[in-house]
């Protein structure tokens, strides 16, 4: 199937597409098994970034990312282990 970014609101647009592709990346050929439907939101209050990421079977999944964990690659790591 795929990977949907149904939202990002990264407003710096090489940020935005860089923290988009850690993303997909970390979900890589696990793309295959189903829909994957990811938001990733600017945390207003607090800095970083929260993504959220919902796929097959139920699978649901939130996470901040705040100072050193914002860089895309230890983002790519994070949910590349959170998929397995």
């Amino acid at each position: 199937m795929s990977c949907t970014i149904f939202i990002n609101t990264i407003p710096d647009p090489e940020v935005s597409q860089q923290v988009a592709t850690a993303v997909t990346g970390g979900i890589g050929e696990k793309s295959d098994a189903g829909q994957w439907i990811i938001g990733i939101f600017v945390q207003q209050d607090r800095g970083g970034f929260l993504i959220q990421i919902s796929g097959p079977s139920g699978f649901s999944w939130k996470r901040a990312f705040e100072g050193e964990d914002e860089s895309p690659e230890f983002i790519q790591r994070t949910v590349c282990e959170v998929i397995g």
